[in-house]
């Protein structure tokens, strides 16, 4: 059967606030419907109410209920509804969510199913989208398709009640997705798959029509190692600054830039400042989407220094642009640099990394741009993915 129509759930959309929140859904919902799917996505928003008074929580909760007309809105050509769900910080745990999400979406479906008729519904991780997928599935008699992202996978399984809902909802999909074989190993780890030839590993897609091969190779007197993504803990940059440290003593070519923006930020900097750094490493600052590919293109490596990623997608960016990259063994880019060709993995410690940044100095004349943007385009492209993602929905029917 010809899959025509796909709803998409995922909390995880662009927003104005942030352009860049659920980047990875957006591109996945956008291959579909270059392929002819007529693919749609409806994205919880959260209604806050931070108050105990019960005068003002009746008035906050007849707001929400007043609230949405559920119109269909447009970002980068593909339809997107809002729904309002219910949060609060003060008496509303997470663990709630699984309750005023699913209301929410099945509030939202109640009033538009008539306007858009689904085959599939492909819900963006398990807890909150894919119990809310659950019970839409279960309601309008829909297969369900769930794709994990979630890392560490320990946040949807670190208390018995998110643990039960995750697993019921992962043996309740026709299909559940990790993006990465690491994330597939931390799901079978941590849940009991009742179904486990319905799991399936599938990466995220990722535009490298938007991230085009540059004729360049810096090399020479000056390499130039490129990071890019948010201070947070998770990140490891104050440790990719030590070991950048180090390496720059025995290899004073290596640059550092620094791409990007987050509340490490300042300490980061004072970092720098000790270690006498500022000739080396460069602040950035945030970068969108259109500017990543000319950081890409001017460099001659990407490092990647987390302690976890389940995908990784600034990994195959860099990629797409011809250029290798240098990861710490982190879970999701083990799956991108398969062989020393496209890159190095080295362990997650301080002299791992430092021993990284000088092998992949004393290499960068060696790689092949042509090779690298190849192994990209024939992985993780859009129309591979959406041609994979196109045979799960179908075997469903």
């Amino acid at each position: 059967m010809k899959i025509k129509s796909v709803l998409v759930v995922s909390h995880m959309y662009p927003r104005d606030y942030h352009p860049a929140g659920g980047i990875f859904v957006h591109e996945q919902v956008k291959a579909l419907r270059d392929a002819g799917v007529d693919a749609r996505v409806i994205t919880g928003e959260p209604f806050w109410i931070n108050t105990f008074h019960p005068l003002r929580v009746i008035s906050a909760l007849r707001s929400w209920w007043r609230m949405g007309g559920y119109d269909w809105e447009l970002h980068n050509d593909v339809p997107f509804i809002k729904f309002p769900y219910i949060v609060s910080s003060r008496f509303l745990p997470f663990q709630a969510h699984f309750f005023t999400y699913r209301f929410g979406a099945l509030r939202c479906l109640g009033r538009m199913k008539k306007d858009f008729s689904f085959q599939v519904i492909h819900a963006h991780t398990s807890f909150t989208d894919g119990n809310a997928g659950v019970a839409i599935s279960r309601k309008y008699k829909v297969p369900l398709v769930i794709t994990e992202h979630t890392g560490p996978f320990e946040v949807l399984t670190r208390t018995s009640f998110l643990r039960r809902k995750t697993q019921a909802a992962i043996n309740s999909a026709g299909c559940l997705i990790a993006v990465s074989k690491s994330l597939f190993e931390d799901i079978n780890r941590q849940v009991r798959l009742k179904y486990p030839d319905r799991a399936m590993v599938l990466p995220n897609v990722v535009d490298v029509r938007s991230f085009l091969q540059t004729e360049r190779r810096t090399g020479g007197s000056r390499i130039n190692v490129l990071w890019v993504g948010h201070f947070v803990p998770v990140k490891r940059v104050g440790l990719l600054i030590k070991a950048f440290c180090k390496a720059v003593g025995q290899d004073p070519r290596l640059n550092l830039t620094l791409v990007g923006e987050g509340p490490l930020e300042a300490e980061l900097k004072a970092l720098v400042d000790e270690l006498q750094l500022t000739k080396h490493v460069n602040f950035a600052g945030a970068a969108d989407r259109k500017q990543l590919p000319g950081y890409y293109g001017n460099s001659d490596f990407l490092v990647i220094s987390s302690e976890s990623e389940t995908f990784g997608v600034v990994a195959i960016e860099a990629m797409s642009c011809g250029v290798p990259v240098l990861s710490t063994d982190c879970g999701g880019p083990a799956d991108m640099i398969v062989n020393s060709s496209l890159g190095t993995i080295v362990g997650m410690g301080l002299d791992d990394l430092s021993d990284g940044l000088l092998s992949m100095a004393k290499r960068s004349g060696d790689f092949d741009a042509h090779y690298i943007r190849r192994h990209a385009e024939e992985n993780f492209s859009a129309s591979v993915v959406a041609g994979r993602m196109l045979e799960v929905y179908k075997r469903l029917q």
